[in-house]
């Protein structure tokens, strides 16, 4: 894994991905735990001593109105009032270019590409990020990316089996022009979606997908308008373009950006772990399984995020020792009120 990867920012279990990643011992393992992480299994400290859920953050996220402003980082994005560290290829691939821009026609750099999750306990799914290299029209192909495969079964898009046709900026209008639109009955849990938004086809979190994925690839924070065949679609507002809800609204609040799903980490011995968390209290509690054996080999209570502002994503990162072996990290926020899971991200890894 690069240091790039390292550094960088930004629930559906699709059991026959899990199937062909896995062999038959360490996946009988990873479903033993995951059946245990979906049933909302606290840790054994939190069962054991119910004090300690006081020391654990609440998922209690601040709204458009308690953001604030923020200081801008190199390297970073002002997403509707957060903070978002992006790469710096995405940051400095579209500005000076004329007008109107297709796509952004750059060499190899990475951009983020934003996914539908879960949180536990809620039927509105969150956006969670991930960063991907790509050739050619980088906004293009960062569409296109929503249309496929899901690189992370925590995740679901709202956009499978669209096909896209180009993605241009015109007088300020991001345009996202389709061939065909969403086939519903490809994306797991997106009609549910769809029905809890009252929508016929787009949910509004799918939209968020989309609109935050295409700011990336400009790095601008442009209104976004779909066309089917060059035909524009009015979303549920009545409204012809869609803009970025703020980041406190939609984004999970807890991400974890290494190891990136599947990963494999050639250094037995002393790993890495970062992420990025918004959460009030400023506390991450994370849990590593063997996939083989189903044990515990690392967890903590509560691991304190830098800076206080709850309402800014934050760095975390951690070192673990893991000999050789298939591993999953899940990494969470617990109510501080009750104790209850509030939000959660893992990834499956394996240590050589």
């Amino acid at each position: 894994m690069s240091d790039d990867e390292e550094s960088l920012d930004d629930v559906i279990r699709v059991s026959l991905w899990r199937e062909a990643e896995f062999g038959e011992q360490p996946r009988q393992g990873l479903e033993a735990i995951q059946a245990r992480i979906r049933a909302g299994e606290e840790p054994d400290e939190a069962r054991h001593r119910p004090w300690l859920r006081t020391t654990i953050g609440a998922a209690v996220i601040g709204t458009a109105a308690t953001i604030g402003l923020f200081t801008m980082l190199p390297g970073a994005v002002q997403q509707s009032g957060v903070v978002v560290p992006v790469p710096e290829a995405a940051g400095a691939s579209v500005r000076g270019e004329s007008q109107p821009s297709r796509g952004v026609s750059k060499p190899v750099a990475k951009f983020s590409v934003y996914w539908l999750g879960y949180q536990p306990g809620s039927k509105t799914p969150r956006l969670y990020r991930t960063v991907e290299s790509f050739t050619g029209l980088a906004a293009v192909q960062a569409v296109r990316r929503l249309t496929g495969k899901v690189p992370d079964p925590d995740y679901f898009s709202g956009w499978t089996g669209a096909k896209v046709s180009s993605v241009s900026e015109t007088n300020g209008v991001i345009v996202v022009d389709f061939a065909s639109l969403p086939n519903t009955s490809q994306t797991p849990r997106a009609s549910q979606t769809s029905q809890a938004s009252g929508d016929d086809w787009l949910s509004d979190a799918a939209m968020q997908q989309l609109v935050y994925t295409v700011q990336s690839a400009f790095a601008q924070q442009l209104p976004v308008r779909i066309t089917l065949q060059g035909k524009a679609l009015g979303i549920r507002s009545g409204a012809l373009d869609s803009k970025a809800l703020p980041a406190a609204k939609i984004l999970a609040p807890v991400w974890i950006t290494s190891p990136t799903e599947n990963a494999t980490i050639a250094a037995a011995g002393s790993v890495k772990i970062t992420g990025l968390a918004m959460t009030f209290e400023g506390n991450v509690t994370y849990r590593i399984w063997n996939t083989r054996t189903g044990k515990t080999v690392d967890r903590n209570a509560a691991m304190v995020l830098s800076g206080d502002d709850p309402a800014t994503l934050r760095p975390f990162e951690f070192t673990t020792r893991l000999p050789p072996g298939d591993y999953l990290i899940e990494c969470t926020e617990y109510s501080a009120h009750d104790g209850a899971l509030t939000t959660r991200d893992t990834k499956s890894f394996t240590v050589r």
